[in-house]
């Protein structure tokens, strides 16, 4: 079995992949990344908690920022609400700044997908 360091790395790596492909347009190669991150989270989640994943709330990549903060929301709602306010009015890239403005609304409905 991988070590935390080395499912971190793939499920770091894969995520940015995913959102420079999304941002180039690329949908069938960023549905594919998605699928493949969010199997890498699953481990990550199963082997070593969610928890571990609360410190890259403050990672340099937007991207991994942003799914960080989306999934371990509903053990850490503060921090992860601060992380994606701090790309929501930090970041210069206009769709993932416009992404986090959506996500910043369904976290704070509590009736979202965050609260269920």
């Amino acid at each position: 079995m991988k070590t935390l360091d080395e499912f971190l790395i793939l499920y770091f790596d894969t995520v940015m992949k995913n959102g420079e492909a999304s941002d180039s347009g690329d949908a069938k190669l960023s549905n594919k990344l998605y699928k493949k991150s969010n199997q890498l989270l699953q481990k990550i989640k199963y082997n070593y908690g969610l928890d571990t994943l609360i410190p890259y709330l403050n990672h340099q990549n937007e991207y991994v920022k942003m799914a960080v903060a989306v999934n371990v929301f509903p053990i850490a709602q503060d921090e992860a609400k601060e992380a994606v306010e701090n790309v929501y009015k930090t970041s210069t890239n206009k769709l993932l700044s416009l992404q986090a403005k959506f996500i910043l609304k369904e976290m704070d409905d509590s009736n979202s997908r965050f609260y269920k």
